[in-house]
């Protein structure tokens, strides 16, 4: 597979050198079989390793900064990305700085791209990040052993969101195990260096749609799953969700908020008006789309759109979806 996404920096790089088989001493991951380069920039340096095998890319990205950055990158077609984050944070963002999402050291999640440019930014000190990126075709024909992927696949190939996360993961033992095991294969006398990335790379998705059925068995994401399928209901509130789910209304506020960033309620309103600015730039008219998405009367729909976009229902007509969450 080609490299999915090239790197654009706010500055010309000041210079590039090829690092392959003589990575820095210190560097902390090493992956035998990969190429290297190092790259030195305004804000510092970084020390990208990458691989290509027909089935996947993977690549680990070392960020020594002296300096925060904050950069683009343009993705070369939809993609689909398991994306670990080793050292360090980092934070994702439309072009239009809507945040994606941010990840600190011993996070792990899936997630889709759509082709086109994005942002991310990091602040000063050292960022080690690693993304395996498998071919679509190839986890599609796999779904029966990855079933908690099915859907997600389904809305990056046949949906219009712009992009789609999965729950991110505290990275386990296991996830660090199969890492170092990927990056340190080599060839041997009865399997090839192929066959035994391509075990290594199923091995760590498997290990994450564990990881994934473990937090879909609490309760907070049984209650955001109940949101999304339930948005257009008017009686939803927070009261009524810690009442459905047997649990106090502060749990479930407390608890969602640590795990979403955000609470029960705001979450509902979210998809309320994404559903609703699809909606309307598919020229249906306000008076039909309200109810639709959980409000009484089109008066409080039409407050809380504006509250929302920025701008009243009645141009959200003109305005294209991106419809994304």
């Amino acid at each position: 597979m080609e490299r999915p996404a090239t790197m654009i920096f706010n500055s010309p790089i000041l210079s590039r050198l090829d690092t392959t088989s003589k990575l820095p001493a210190d560097s902390k991951y090493k992956i035998i079989y990969a190429q290297s380069e190092k790259l030195d920039i305004n804000e510092g340096s970084l020390i990208c390793q990458y691989f290509s095998h027909y089935l996947f890319f993977i690549e680990v990205i070392e960020f020594r900064l002296n300096k925060p950055l904050n950069a683009r990158y343009r993705l070369n077609r939809s993609s689909l990305f398991l994306f670990f984050v080793l050292d360090g944070k980092i934070d994702f963002s439309t072009i239009d700085d809507e945040a994606i999402t941010g990840a600190e050291k011993g996070i792990c999640y899936v997630t889709y791209t759509k082709e086109g440019e994005y942002q991310y930014s990091l602040p000063k000190g050292v960022h080690r990040i690693c993304y395996l990126c498998p071919r679509a075709s190839w986890i599609t024909k796999n779904l029966n052993y990855y079933p908690r992927l099915k859907p997600f696949m389904e809305s990056m190939l046949e949906g219009n969101k712009l992009y789609g996360l999965m729950a991110a993961c505290q990275m386990n033992g296991s996830i660090y195990d199969n890492l170092n095991e990927l990056f340190g294969l080599i060839d041997t006398e009865s399997t090839d260096l192929e066959t035994q990335q391509t075990r290594s790379v199923k091995k760590l998705i498997s290990e994450y749609q564990r990881l994934v059925d473990a937090k879909f068995a609490q309760k907070v994401y049984i209650v955001r799953d109940y949101l999304e399928a339930n948005y257009m209901d008017p009686e939803i509130s927070n009261r009524q969700l810690a009442s459905s789910f047997f649990i106090t209304e502060k749990t479930l506020i407390e608890n969602f908020k640590e795990e979403f960033n955000t609470t029960p309620y705001t979450y509902l309103i979210h998809i309320r008006m994404q559903h609703a600015k699809s909606m309307l730039s598919n020229r249906e008219h306000v008076n039909e789309v309200y109810g639709k998405v959980g409000y009484k009367d089109v008066h409080s729909f039409s407050t809380q759109f504006k509250k929302f976009f920025g701008y009243p229902p009645s141009k959200g007509r003109f305005f294209p979806s991106l419809f994304y969450f």
